[in-house]
């Protein structure tokens, strides 16, 4: 069943590798821009509200990130190796989880004044954001080990957001319910 996620939805393994979204030019014939696997050792707290109702520290304890970007605007983004440590910041109860998945994004497409492309996240792999959920927008920190699928936008103000998410070919865990 797919879940609509909104707003500020992030991906922990895009902020380990440094990477960033965007244009990447449509000359199917150029060469591709590859970002070498390296050390995507980084660690940083998520305010109470913007993933959990208490605040998270998300640290990555061993890993790389890497990337390659196709001139068609289509990315492939790894993250060999990569262990996340996830931290309730007000109890201490931590959880450490293997983030190896990949993701395969697609082309850049101008709908209207929007920026959209779909991202398909394979393997094991943490996301983290505000979910709209039937109308109320909450907090959601979740693992996923499988396939999901989520749609992103840039709004013309340059707003980033994930309009809708497919976590039906995944097995979920709700990082936020474990560390509570």
């Amino acid at each position: 069943m797919s879940v609509k996620q909104r707003v500020g939805l992030a991906v922990a393994g895009l902020l380990a590798m440094g990477a960033t979204w965007g244009t990447w030019g449509t000359a199917g014939a150029a060469p591709p821009i590859v970002v070498k696997p390296s050390s995507a050792l980084i660690s940083f707290d998520i305010p109470a509200g913007e993933a959990c109702a208490y605040p998270v520290n998300l640290e990555v304890i061993s890993g790389k990130g890497g990337a390659k970007f196709f001139a068609d605007g289509r990315a492939f983004l790894s993250s060999p190796g990569m262990v996340i440590r996830l931290t309730n910041l007000d109890t201490g109860a931590s959880m450490t989880v293997t983030a190896t998945g990949s993701i395969h994004d697609a082309p850049t497409v101008a709908v209207g004044d929007e920026l959209r492309w779909d991202s398909k996240f394979t393997g094991h792999n943490v996301l983290f954001g505000l979910a709209d959920q039937e109308g109320s927008l909450v907090p959601v920190l979740k693992y996923y080990v499988g396939r999901v699928t989520l749609t992103n936008v840039i709004d013309v103000n340059g707003v980033f957001s994930a309009v809708d998410i497919d976590e039906s070919a995944a097995r979920v865990v709700d990082v936020c319910a474990s560390l509570g």
